[in-house]
């Protein structure tokens, strides 16, 4: 738990936590951590939309000049930052 914002998947308890939107990519190294992270989310109790990425790499969010697929998912964790905030 020293550094929970750097590694999350690491607090021991996430119940206290609001809801969340995990966003996974298909071919990114960390899609394990993130699939992982939603589920001890959801296993705390707490709301998640978990949104996988088919075909997608790690940073795939910041291609999407040259990855127009990425765009709807950038729309969709935006609409959902924007409930969150609201």
């Amino acid at each position: 738990d020293d550094a929970p914002y750097a590694a999350p998947n690491r607090v021991s308890d996430l119940s206290s936590l609001p809801s969340a939107t995990v966003l996974t990519a298909e071919y990114d190294p960390l899609k394990d951590e993130g699939i992982a992270f939603a589920n001890r989310l959801r296993a705390a109790g707490v709301a998640v939309d978990h949104i996988e990425a088919p075909g997608m790499i790690h940073g795939f969010l910041g291609m999407t000049a040259m990855v127009p697929d990425a765009v709807p998912y950038g729309a969709r964790v935006g609409t959902a930052l924007q409930r969150a905030l609201a």
